[in-house]
């Protein structure tokens, strides 16, 4: 029986996020072969494993053009990189979520970028096609390390966009005029 559904898995005939769903279903249960009394699993990739970690926790992942994990969360776009080439290396980003439009407004954002850098752990903002991003990057010793902290990581980033965004909001508002003594 597993052989036949991980064939049709594997088929032309189901499409991509059908086939990541039919996978994580299909890994949620174990099969056991009452005659030898033994277990077989469904090896899940990297992308499987967080798509399906996402999906229990309330997220609605899905796959973007390159095979990324997109979700949000408290209506932050996130992008989880699977990167199924290095088994132990982890990155979430918070991408794009300001844009510089200017070089004086590029100025501003290096300085609160050089200022958040230092005030937050393991987020780290930069600059990227003349817009502003956050992401965490680590490494684990197996995916499972990932889940215990992966919340607190989700939470971590969206603070510190919106400290970022509070930050540069504060510094573009006009000053009030000084009172003649």
């Amino acid at each position: 029986m597993l052989y036949a559904v991980t064939r049709l898995i594997g088929s032309q005939k189901v499409s991509g996020n059908l086939q990541v769903l039919m996978k994580l279903e299909l890994s949620a249960i174990l099969l056991v072969d009452s005659s030898r009394k033994t277990r077989e699993t469904v090896s899940m990739t990297k992308t499987e494993t967080y798509m399906a970690w996402l999906t229990e926790q309330g997220y609605r992942p899905e796959l973007d053009n390159d095979q990324d994990i997109a979700f949000k969360h408290e209506r932050i776009n996130f992008v989880l990189f699977a990167n199924e080439k290095d088994e132990t290396f982890f990155r979430l980003m918070v991408p794009f979520f300001w844009e510089l439009e200017t070089e004086e407004e590029t100025q501003k954002a290096t300085q609160v970028i050089m200022k958040l850098n230092t005030d937050y752990k393991a987020a780290k903002f930069y600059i990227m096609q003349n817009d502003v991003c956050v992401a965490i990057e680590n490494f684990y010793g197996k995916i499972e390390d990932v889940f215990p902290v992966l919340g607190r990581q989700i939470d971590l980033l969206a603070s510190a966009m919106r400290e970022f965004r509070q930050t540069m909001r504060e510094e573009a508002a006009p000053k009030p005029p000084m009172a003649q003594a």
